[in-house]
């Protein structure tokens, strides 16, 4: 066999991904596809929360809410949980009028 026949074999050869690869791959994927559905996810509880700006602002204050403090979560990155922020908005409102 020739040096050059020998070239031509070798090149012709596919690499095929090892099993450790693909499942690197695969968990990679999974978990940008984790991340994203996260990400959804907040924003879909976000945009319930921001529907409540449509309510009066009598029906916001029977349900402990001040449309201030909507429009405050609205400004939150989506990393923060906004339901958590509005309970210590409330908390912190209920807490000065017992003063």
């Amino acid at each position: 066999m020739s040096s050059c026949d020998l070239l031509i074999q070798t090149s012709s050869t596919t690499v095929t991904p090892s099993r450790q690869e693909k499942a690197r791959s695969w968990r990679q994927q999974h978990r940008l596809i984790q991340a994203l559905k996260g990400w959804y996810d907040a924003y879909r509880r976000r945009q319930v929360l921001l529907d409540l700006l449509r309510y009066d602002d009598h029906m916001l204050d029977d349900m402990g809410y001040t449309r201030q403090d909507i429009q405050a979560i609205a400004k939150l990155p989506l990393s923060a949980d906004a339901d958590e922020v509005l309970k210590q908005l409330r908390s912190d409102r209920n807490g000065k009028r017992g003063d």
